[in-house]
């Protein structure tokens, strides 16, 4: 299976990053997916489109961290296949505003922008709340609120896991590897729902 692994707000790809490692070890084959955070949200579905259309109706998901969680949630959402989200911007048109007019340096690039009203504006749709995925959590994230994710998605049919302690760049990889394979593998069974990648 091929997993598309989508960065967070302000950075970029680590190919050598152990969190890929950790993935690739569990027989998944770990595609980065780049994007450009200041891109306004109509021409990212574009480009994710473009460069998705090779490997529609064939085994795939979809990790992202931050605003990548909550792209590989529109993604999988979009080509009815698995994701998980890991300390996901549920609502980017809201988490990004804080960054407006704001001096930024890509953690990755070192790329040095400020970031536009369109960008923020442009996200007019929130995280999709189907049963097709998993959100996990670091309960210690000083950027997205834990609590506030816990309470939105009470009662939605995503499945949360949550880490005591932790930061946003998520401090619980080790672990929850183990969980993210049983939720691609068991959609690859039929354990809960049928693959419809």
């Amino acid at each position: 299976m091929k997993l598309f692994y989508l960065h967070g707000f302000n950075s970029g790809s680590k190919p050598r990053a152990e969190r890929i490692r950790l993935l690739q070890n569990k027989e998944f084959e770990v595609v980065c997916l780049d994007y450009d955070s200041s891109a306004i949200f109509p021409l990212l579905v574009e480009y994710f489109d473009r460069m998705l259309l090779e490997y529609k109706g064939n085994d795939i998901g979809f990790v992202g961290t931050s605003l990548g969680g909550f792209w590989a949630n529109f993604l999988g959402d979009r080509y009815g296949c698995g994701w998980v989200s890991i300390n996901p911007s549920l609502v980017p048109s809201a988490s990004l505003k804080k960054y407006l007019g704001k001096a930024l340096t890509n953690y990755v690039s070192g790329e040095k922008w400020v970031l536009g009203e369109d960008v923020p504006d442009s996200y007019s749709i929130a995280f999709q709340l189907n049963v097709d995925g998993l959100v996990i959590l670091d309960k210690g994230d000083e950027v997205i609120d834990s609590v506030v994710t816990i309470e939105k998605l009470d009662g939605t049919g995503v499945e949360v896991i949550s880490y005591e302690g932790g930061g946003h760049q998520f401090d619980h990889w080790k672990e929850a590897v183990e969980e993210i394979s049983f939720h691609f593998n068991s959609r690859l069974i039929g354990v809960g729902g049928e693959f419809n990648g």
